[in-house]
C-alpha cells in the first residue's frame, strides 16, 4: 500500500534548528541496509524521485512516497549527517474484502489474509457422538465409525476393545522345601490362553535364608495359571520355604 513519507510539505532545518537546511540532502535506502532505494513521486509508485533528494532554498524536498520500508538519512550541504530514521514504511495493507463474507482478518506470518471461522456443527440430535473432521470440515461422528475401543472396568480387571486385563493376589503354601507351587483362577475366563502373565512376590521373609522367591509361570489356560517359586539359593544353603509366599499377579489376554 503506498504511503506518503513524513508530512505533505515539511521544511528541514540545520542541526541547531535556527536555519533552513538549504543544499542539504535526504538519501533513502532499503530499511536496515546500504542499498539505495529511491522514493516515488506519487501514490502510483511508478516514477522515482532522485536519490538523494536535494533540499531547495525553502528547506523543502519534492513529495515522497514509498511502498516498502526505508531508511532515511538527512545530511547538510557538506554531507554531515543530522539524523537517520529506520523502518520508515507503509502500513499493513488490508486484503480486498470482496467475496470474503463471514471470514476474519488473520496473518500467515508475513502478510494479512482473510481466513475462515471454524465453527462447531449443530449439536442437536448428536448425543453420544464426538467432534471429528475430514481435513476440511468438522462433523459429529459415532464412536464405532472412528474405531475407538470401548473401555469397561470392574474391581479386578479392565476391558479395552477386545483385550482383557486382569489382576489379583495369591499365596503359595509353606512346604519346607526349596520349591512351592500355587494355582490362580481368573475372576473372568479368557477366550484363549492369555498373551502374558506376570507374578511378583510381595515378601522376602519366607525362607530360612531370607532369599527372594523367584517365580516362574508353569502353565496358563483360559481359566487360570500355575506359578512355581524357588528359594534362589541353588542348593547352597538348602534354604526352604517356612512361610506362605504372598504375591500379586496380572494377566493380559483376549476377551
Amino acid at each position: 500500500m503506498p504511503v506518503r513519507i513524513l508530512d505533505q510539505n515539511p521544511q528541514y532545518l540545520n542541526i541547531t534548528g535556527d536555519e533552513l537546511l538549504v543544499g542539504g540532502t535526504i538519501t533513502s535506502y532499503l530499511s536496515g541496509t546500504s542499498t539505495l532505494q529511491a522514493t516515488k513521486t506519487d501514490s502510483t509508485l511508478s516514477t522515482n524521485n532522485s536519490n538523494p533528494l536535494q533540499i531547495d532554498s525553502q528547506g523543502r524536498v519534492p513529495d515522497m512516497w514509498t511502498g516498502v520500508p526505508l531508511t532515511l538519512v538527512l545530511a547538510d550541504a557538506s554531507g554531515a549527517i543530522i539524523w537517520t530514521r529506520d523502518d520508515v514504511e507503509s502500513p499493513l495493507e488490508i486484503p480486498t474484502q470482496a467475496g470474503q463474507q463471514g471470514k476474519f482478518l488473520s496473518t500467515n506470518g508475513t502478510a494479512l489474509e482473510w481466513d475462515s471461522v471454524s465453527q462447531v456443527p449443530d449439536v442437536t440430535g448428536q448425543t453420544g457422538k464426538i467432534l471429528s473432521n475430514d481435513g476440511t470440515d468438522a462433523f459429529w461422528a459415532a464412536l464405532s465409525t472412528l474405531n475407538i475401543p470401548v473401555v469397561t472396568s470392574n474391581t479386578n480387571g479392565t476391558v479395552i476393545g477386545n483385550v482383557r486385563i486382569q489382576w489379583g493376589t495369591g499365596s503359595a503354601p509353606t512346604t519346607g522345601f526349596r520349591q512351592v507351587v500355587a494355582s490362580v483362577i481368573f475372576p473372568t475366563g479368557f477366550s484363549a490362553p492369555p498373551y502374558f502373565v506376570g507374578v511378583m512376590p510381595t515378601s522376602t521373609s519366607v525362607t530360612t535364608g531370607l532369599q527372594l522367591p523367584v517365580p516362574a509361570v508353569t502353565g496358563k489356560s483360559t481359566g487360570g495359571f500355575n506359578v512355581q517359586f524357588d528359594s534362589d539359593d541353588f542348593g547352597q544353603t538348602n534354604a526352604v520355604f517356612v512361610q506362605p509366599v504372598p504375591f500379586d499377579w496380572f494377566a493380559i489376554g483376549p476377551v
